[in-house]
């Protein structure tokens, strides 16, 4: 069965459509009940580990209490939901970012690199999660933002007893109490997207790790925060997206194109998985390498084009500003 998309591929890519409805739901689109989060409880305790981990390397380079937040991918084994069953969380992925005390910046290399990552292990991306460090746990308008922008680069699909399919991510807030603030967002054939807030978080496999595991698995997360998140101090939150010097200032302007032409690319991506009939079906494990050697190949040659365009682009204003 093909999946109908209800409005047209320029309306889909458009930044004013498809807005998330919260907590009520589109009478006119066949419904899905998805009322929980599923994780494994090894899951669960590293994003705790790693958010403390997070505000004692925050605590001991500013030696003041301050609201940094940290994000991180939710990741499932890659066949997980094949059998329409809702996908379960068994691992936390720490990208590459920079983090203020209101925003957060994932490096374009995060990204490649959490791709590598899910493909040489057999994962797939189910959600994000961040943390509020000492602070309350809610879903802001930010945030809303990025279930959107993720929701449009995975094909999680899920199907009923009645045929009907949507797709759907899960989102996970917690802060140093451990407390949890847990959505489901979800995506129909007819592009209406429901999010459901504050769902109860299910933990579907008790095994946990030995107090003496967990001591050496904060160690490693405290090493690796240190290494992949660059936090940006109030003297700095002016320069954050802006920078003087000509080589960063290039280098941003490439990762931000190249991240634009991404996610775009990646929606249309989206459309063509969602297109797919039941025969394709069948074949969608060849579907998806044939793909992702174009995806290489594309990407490789886009981001060429990019830097040379770049270069050119502030070379051209730095003599356009000279001339004022």
């Amino acid at each position: 069965m093909s999946i109908k998309i209800g409005k047209s591929l320029k309306d889909l890519l458009s930044d004013d459509t498809n807005e998330i409805s919260i907590g009520q739901k589109n009478t006119q689109c066949p419904n899905i009940n998805l009322n929980n989060v599923l994780i494994k409880k090894k899951a669960l305790s590293d994003l705790f580990l790693m958010n403390e981990a997070n505000n004692n390397v925050i605590s001991d380079k500013m030696q003041k209490d301050k609201k940094f937040e940290i994000y991180f991918y939710l990741l499932a084994d890659e066949k997980e939901g094949n059998n329409n069953e809702q996908i379960i969380i068994d691992e936390i992925y720490l990208p590459k970012q920079k983090s203020a005390e209101d925003r957060l910046y994932i490096h374009i290399e995060s990204i490649k690199e959490l791709g590598q990552y899910i493909s040489e292990n057999n994962k797939k991306v189910i959600g994000w999660a961040h943390s509020h460090g000492k602070y309350d746990v809610y879903s802001s308008s930010e945030d809303n933002k990025n279930h959107k922008k993720l929701l449009s680069e995975v094909q999680n699909i899920i199907s009923d007893s009645n045929g009907n399919r949507a797709k759907y991510i899960y989102s996970i807030i917690t802060n140093a109490k451990e407390h949890i603030y847990a959505s489901i967002i979800v995506q129909y054939p007819c592009g209406y997207i429901y999010q459901n807030d504050d769902v109860p978080l299910t933990i579907v496999d008790e095994e946990d790790y030995t107090d003496e595991e967990k001591k050496e698995k904060y160690i490693e997360y405290y090493n690796n925060i240190e290494k992949k998140v660059e936090y940006v101090y109030d003297q700095d939150q002016n320069n954050y997206d802006i920078n003087n010097d000509d080589d960063n200032e290039r280098s941003k302007l490439k990762n931000n194109i190249l991240l634009k032409f991404n996610n775009t690319f990646l929606k249309l991506k989206s459309l063509l998985y969602q297109n797919l009939n039941e025969e394709e079906e069948e074949n969608i494990k060849i579907i998806e390498q044939v793909l992702e050697k174009y995806d290489d190949l594309l990407l490789s040659s886009v981001s060429e084009v990019i830097s040379d365009v770049s270069d050119k682009l502030i070379i051209l204003l730095n003599d356009m500003n000279k001339k004022r």
